[in-house]
C-alpha cells in the first residue's frame, strides 16, 4: 500500500513539473507609451495574460522597455517574439524616475487582446496623475534611486 502511495505522489510531481514547460503561441506586439501627449522613455511595459474559462493556465507574461521615443517591442520567450495570444492586462511603470502620469506595476493601464496572425500595435496614453499620486510616485522614485546607490 505504501509503495502505491509513493508511486502516485511521484507521478503527480512529474505531471505537475511538465506543465510549466509549455510554450504558448505568440504574435508580434509593438507599441508606444505616451504621457500628456509626449513619449515616455525608459518605461517598463508588462502584458499579463488573463484567465479564460476554467483553465488557470494562461501563459507567460510579456515584457518590454520603451526607447527614447516611447516605443517598445514586446518579448515573452525571447526579446522580440511578441505576446501570448489572448487577452492581457497591461501595466506600465518606471524605476527610479517619475512622470506626470499615473504609472505603477499595480496599476492596470488597459486590457488588450493579442491576436494571432496579426501585427498587434498598441498606443497607451497614460492618465495624468493628481497631486497625491504624483507625490507618491516622486517618493517611490527617490527610494528606488537611493536603493540603487546603496548597491
Amino acid at each position: 500500500m505504501r509503495e502505491c502511495f509513493v508511486a502516485m505522489i511521484a507521478a503527480c510531481c512529474l505531471v505537475g513539473c511538465g506543465g510549466g514547460l509549455e510554450e504558448f503561441t505568440t504574435a508580434p506586439v509593438t507599441g508606444k507609451v505616451m504621457c500628456k501627449g509626449e513619449p515616455l522613455a525608459r518605461a517598463y511595459v508588462a502584458f499579463n495574460p488573463l484567465r479564460k474559462g476554467e483553465s488557470a493556465v494562461v501563459g507567460k507574461q510579456g515584457f518590454a522597455i520603451t526607447n527614447e521615443n516611447g516605443e517598445f517591442v514586446l518579448g515573452t520567450y525571447d526579446q522580440t517574439d511578441g505576446g501570448v495570444i489572448g487577452e492581457h492586462s497591461v501595466r506600465v511603470w518606471l524605476m527610479g524616475e517619475s512622470c506626470d502620469c499615473v504609472v505603477g506595476d499595480s496599476v492596470e493601464v488597459r486590457k488588450v487582446e493579442v491576436k494571432g496572425g496579426e501585427d498587434n500595435e498598441f498606443t497607451f496614453e497614460l492618465p495624468e496623475a493628481n497631486r497625491r499620486q504624483k507625490m507618491m510616485q516622486d517618493e517611490q522614485a527617490a527610494e528606488e534611486r537611493d536603493d540603487e546607490e546603496d548597491e
